[in-house]
């Protein structure tokens, strides 16, 4: 009933103050997504786990410095710009709720 509906969608991580406002459709929707975003995290986990294991037998085990990859400075300002376009947006946003 309802109620188990509710239930999976609280075990999805939804609000369940949400639930009750959902149509049947966005209710699919948003469950279809949560399963879609389990699959990807259990491939992900599998992916590592199988890494792990395969560094473990290798007779030559990289260096800490040789394994992992430098920071990347397009990445970081990539980043800075995001911040800055958020912190903008939010800035924006107070301005007009002052008026």
């Amino acid at each position: 009933g309802w109620l188990d509906l509710l239930k999976d969608y609280c075990a999805a991580g939804f609000d369940p103050a949400a639930f009750w406002s959902l149509t049947p459709g966005l209710y699919r929707a948003q469950m279809a997504g949560a399963a879609a975003r389990t699959t990807v995290g259990q491939h992900r986990d599998r992916w590592l786990a199988w890494h792990v294991a395969a560094l473990t037998r290798t007779p030559d085990f990289p260096r800490a410095e040789d394994f992992i990859l430098p920071p990347d400075p397009r990445r970081e300002a990539a980043v800075m710009i995001l911040r800055a376009r958020v912190m903008h947006a939010r800035f924006q946003q107070q301005e007009q709720t002052k008026r």
